[in-house]
């Protein structure tokens, strides 16, 4: 019925309202760090993925596909008698609707959005980093892989690097006689990694249509004689001949001239002209990667990098504290967050007035509230050691002791700064002194037994300990190293 239309349209309308309402609530807020700007942007898509949902319904009900429009406009031109009994049969479509719906709200909230359910590895750090660690092994073990970065031939290992991986794996050469079957997949599976990546962490972006117009651009060089192979044999170095068709390296010229012969040759060779040319998928995933790699991901790359080289300086111990810190600083955010949601911004700006030395930020305004107690800048940790200095926050206080003002009150106290990883949590100087004293105490505990500690060898390389060593010899078991 003509009722039952103007309804759904109505209903249709109002959701792209309220849709719009709720997109704006929810982007007026503020995000708390990155896990919260994450979480955000996840749930504007959902929203803007409903809009457009709804927006396409109406689109289809306004280009009438199936004449239902035109038939409930045509219900209202009715004159005479039918007229009246069709705006009764409405009235009694609405009444019934309403007593079987006595509860129905006249004006509905504004949408609820979900929790977003987005998952990342340890080593991506909540989206902060790429994790390329498998992609990395498989690129080593690759004849692509081994032809740029040969592996030492004493120890086997390969001269590139996991830094240097990052660097320039998305950066290709020209030889296309390693550009075997197991390349190929390599490239559609870093691919499509990278792609996905981008769809967690930039949400928002438009990556679709990026990526189209990368695609279209390079179509066009492929039709102008870019990045084309040549259907003919590529003879190598050593001899041996490289078919771009079969994507094979062959070591025996006649086998290798029967080859062009066969069934498989031919077809592959139709395969490939129906492509648009050998080597396209190559191609096309290369410069899509290189592309991604060089504008969305470059400071995503950066982060990888700068991450693995302060892992790489790190001890085990040290890593894990840094690990512990930002999982305490991520789950600060969230429930900071959860808090702070109902303080509006004046009663913000009174409570910080009213605290004495509040910090501020490098144009000399004063830092947000949230991140002032998510650092735990109101608490004060006093040190002694370092000449009765106070630090704010539990993470400055931390890194201070490996600072020079805690090793110089350590070097006066006359403690060598190579044992000062013994009094990390030490603030007062009569503990440390105490300390130092029962460190003292156990070394001198341990005596110097020559026959037990010096270890001297034999003429085969053999290590023993003095005693041992001077009763084989006595023997004769033994014969001592030439000096």
């Amino acid at each position: 019925s003509m009722a039952d239309f103007l309804e759904r349209v109505r209903s249709l309308h109002e959701d792209v309202e309220r849709v719009e309402q709720a997109l704006v609530e929810l982007l007026m807020e503020e995000p708390r760090g990155h896990r919260q700007r994450l979480r955000q942007q996840h749930q504007a898509r959902e929203l803007l993925e409903l809009m457009a949902k709804r927006q396409s319904q109406l689109a289809d009900i306004y280009e009438d596909k199936d004449g239902s429009r035109k038939d409930a406009l045509q219900s209202l031109a009715i004159e005479g008698p039918e007229l009246y009994a069709s705006f009764a049969n409405q009235v009694r479509e609405i009444k019934n609707y309403h007593r079987q719906h006595p509860r129905a709200p006249l004006v509905q909230e504004s949408f609820a959005v979900s929790e977003p359910k987005v998952e990342f590895t340890g080593e991506e750090n909540n989206g902060r980093c790429v994790d390329l660690h498998a992609f990395y092994s498989r690129y080593l073990n690759l004849a692509y892989g081994k032809k740029y970065f040969p592996r030492d031939a004493t120890t086997g290992e390969s001269s590139l690097s996991y830094v240097k991986f990052l660097e320039s794996f998305f950066k290709f050469g020209d030889d296309l006689s390693v550009k075997d079957a197991q390349y190929l997949k390599y490239l559609e599976d870093l691919w499509e990694y990278l792609r996905h990546f981008v769809e967690r962490t930039q949400p928002l972006h438009p990556i679709n249509s990026e990526i189209d117009g990368h695609l279209r651009t390079f179509d066009s060089l492929w039709e102008s004689g870019d990045f084309q192979w040549d259907h003919q044999p590529i003879s190598l170095p050593d001899g041996h001949e490289f078919c771009p068709i079969l994507r094979k390296v062959f070591t025996n010229k006649n086998v290798f001239a029967a080859r062009l012969k066969g069934k498989r040759y031919i077809r592959a060779l139709k395969q490939a002209e129906a492509q648009g040319g050998a080597g396209k998928k190559e191609a096309r995933l290369e410069y899509v990667i290189n592309k991604l790699c060089e504008s969305l991901l470059a400071n995503s790359l950066l982060a990888t990098k700068r991450q693995v080289q302060k892992k790489q300086s790190l001890s085990y111990e040290e890593w894990q504290k840094e690990l512990e810190e930002q999982a305490m600083l991520d789950a600060g955010e969230d429930a900071l967050a959860d808090e702070d949601e109902d303080m509006d911004s004046e009663d913000e700006a009174e409570l910080v007035r009213g605290i004495k030395d509040y910090p501020v930020d490098w144009e000399g305004k004063p830092i947000p509230y949230w991140l002032y107690k998510l650092h735990g800048l109101g608490v004060s940790y006093y040190c002694e050691i370092s000449g009765g200095v106070y630090y704010k926050g539990y993470r400055a206080f931390q890194r201070h002791f490996d600072e020079p003002p805690y090793l110089e009150g350590l070097r006066r106290l006359g403690i060598p700064s190579r044992y000062h990883k013994y009094f990390f949590g030490i603030t007062r100087i009569a503990d440390a002194t105490k300390l130092w004293s029962k460190l003292k105490k156990d070394e001198s505990k341990t005596e110097w037994i020559p026959e037990e500690m010096v270890e001297e060898e034999d003429d085969e390389g053999n290590v023993y300990n003095h005693k041992l060593y001077q009763d084989l010899k006595r023997q004769g078991l033994i014969t001592p190293a030439s000096s």
